[in-house]
């Protein structure tokens, strides 16, 4: 990959607002706990269905792989 096409998929990068909703997310997850608690200290029944160590993997899982399919979609973010 030569670097105009770097650059133009970083230019596309900050245009997709798929991006920018992950890396919002990404940026959330060492404040899990605190939301996850908040939850369950105000909805009891939630705690049985969700603790907080699963809840920050997942999302993590989701928010690296959404990052990834992102980049491979069929519109390249070259083309934004």
């Amino acid at each position: 990959m030569d670097a105009a096409t770097l650059k133009a998929k970083f230019r596309g990068m900050i245009k997709s607002t798929t991006i920018w909703f992950n890396a919002l997310l990404l940026a959330t997850i060492p404040y899990v706990d605190s939301i996850i608690d908040a939850v369950t200290s105000n909805m009891p029944i939630v705690s049985q269905w969700l603790s907080p160590n699963m809840v920050q993997n997942v999302a993590v899982f989701i928010l690296v792989g959404n990052i990834l399919l992102r980049a491979k979609t069929n519109k390249g973010l070259e083309d934004k």
